[in-house]
């Protein structure tokens, strides 16, 4: 009978390989990981396989000393712990699974319009001169550029070593650069986007100009992949 630390290990391959299926489904993946922004990659894809609406998740400790507790029953979304120990698993639970007796309340961060200017000058901080335009979408075009522009050498090499099992086998190594750089930004800028666009109280951030840029990156996304 396999362990549950197996079973996770099995649940996190089979995920990897069904985002990767379709572009619905790396979509909606792409919604969860920008929910939960803080963790890292093998602890998102473990999240979206296994509540893909989860918005904020944290450990029962957190959950407690922010004057929360999770609901009776609730099942934790169990995370693979990173470290010396090989069996070892951890378990986050998401702030909709909690509750507080003393009607205590977890305000999630939102985007409004009027944060762009704060938030522009925070990556001006981060990434230097972006978005000279002062137009907020543009500023975040420019960020998701330098993003990929940063960390696209550091995975292209794995890319060009498996490249010839799909279809980007047709490619030369530096079209496969090209292509990657292009497809990366597209990622983080909808990733942006998406974690921008997040729902509060069923409306979506109301940036009209940003929720026509998410049409046309979730577009040209889905047809790259």
């Amino acid at each position: 009978v396999p362990s549950k630390y197996q079973l996770i290990i099995e649940m996190a391959a089979h995920e990897s390989a069904r985002i990767a299926s379709n572009a619905q489904s790396y979509m909606a993946f792409l919604r969860t990981a920008a929910n939960n922004y803080k963790y890292d990659f093998g602890d998102q894809l473990l999240i979206h396989a296994q509540n893909p609406s989860a918005t904020a998740c944290a450990e029962i400790e957190v959950w407690n000393k922010l004057g929360r507790w999770v609901n009776k029953g609730t099942k934790g979304i169990a995370l693979l712990v990173d470290g010396d120990s090989r069996y070892k698993l951890r378990h986050v639970f998401d702030v909709a699974d909690t509750n507080s007796y003393y009607g205590r309340t977890v305000s999630l961060w939102q985007m409004k319009p009027r944060y762009e200017a704060e938030v522009m000058e925070t990556l001006k901080n981060k990434f230097g001169e972006i978005g000279d335009s002062g137009v907020f979408e543009a500023a975040l075009l420019d960020v998701a550029e330098l993003v990929a522009e940063d960390n696209h050498a550091d995975y292209l090499s794995q890319l060009v070593e498996v490249k010839n099992k799909s279809l980007l086998g047709e490619l030369d190594d530096l079209n496969t650069s090209v292509w990657f750089r292009g497809m990366l930004k597209r990622m983080v800028i909808s990733f942006h986007i998406l974690r921008l666009t997040a729902r509060l109280r069923g409306k979506p951030y109301p940036g009209k100009h940003l929720l026509k840029r998410t049409r046309c990156v979730h577009t040209e996304l889905k047809t790259e992949l």
